[in-house]
């Protein structure tokens, strides 16, 4: 039973593993309502933090990265490579796209056409953003993706109460005005988001609670309809302790019956 213990090995077998995967596209907000500062250090920087941790907690899907703010592109396509996803999103800017606005619709539109694929595998979209979106059709998008097999999770980012936003062309602490000259305040509209969620058959979450959106997000895509990806064969030893286990067990047994003979 020692020898058992020890998992005696020699030889070797090829094992061959059929890998599962869901398409998976983080979609981040960097408009100027993104620079608010209800989040710590602002929302954008708070939203950053999350992608990264995210692309860390499902790291076995094929994932990819949208940056939108007036209008959405597609930042990095869909990849195993998290490292590369990890880095471009960290790098975001609100500079980096200068039509301002918040356009959920086009993410949709660009994940669908990224996305492609209209086979019955399931394809999952995560929007982190404060949801100022001043366009009418996103609600009516998420249920055309639904169609397509796509489910959408909303990441609410900021505070209802609102607050300044920091405007990032001035130097030092300026805040944005609007064109009267009052300071803009930015709130989250989490009842669109709320809503865009429950028609596509996802989930809503504020972004406070990362821990268990980690964990409710792993949770759903391990009930999803994942797309076969190829088989992997990798080598691996024989092991060989369940023989020595058997014995070990064997004589245990005729020590025991022995004993109580020997007794009698």
């Amino acid at each position: 039973m020692t020898i058992a213990a020890t998992n005696p090995q020699w030889g070797s077998m090829m094992t061959k593993v059929s890998k599962q995967t869901t398409d998976v596209l983080v979609a981040l907000d960097i408009s100027k309502s993104m620079l608010a500062e209800d989040q710590s250090p602002n929302r954008l920087e708070r939203a950053k933090r999350f992608s990264k941790d995210l692309i860390k907690s499902i790291r076995s899907e094929r994932i990819g990265s949208i940056l939108f703010a007036g209008e959405a592109y597609l930042q990095m396509p869909l990849s195993h490579d998290y490292g590369a996803a990890q880095l471009f999103l960290s790098g975001a800017d609100v500079d980096m796209i200068s039509s301002q606005g918040t356009a959920l619709a086009d993410v949709m539109v660009l994940a669908d056409s990224t996305f492609g694929d209209r086979s019955a595998n399931q394809k999952v979209l995560i929007i982190i953003t404060d949801g100022e979106d001043h366009q009418t059709e996103a609600v009516e998008k998420a249920k055309a993706l639904s169609r397509e097999n796509v489910v959408i999770f909303t990441i609410g980012v900021g505070s209802t109460e609102g607050a300044y936003i920091i405007d990032s062309a001035q130097p030092g602490r300026i805040y944005l005005k609007d064109k009267n000259g009052d300071l803009v305040r930015s709130k989250l509209h989490d009842q669109l988001l709320k809503e865009i969620a429950k028609v596509s058959g996802g989930g809503y979450f504020h972004i406070d609670n990362a821990e268990n959106i980690f964990k409710m997000i792993k949770a759903h895509l391990k009930t999803l309809n994942k797309q076969k990806e190829g088989e992997v064969y990798f080598e691996a030893k024989r092991s060989f302790y369940q023989y020595f286990l058997f014995v070990g067990l064997i004589l245990l047994f005729v020590e025991t019956y022995l004993r109580k003979r020997w007794n009698e």
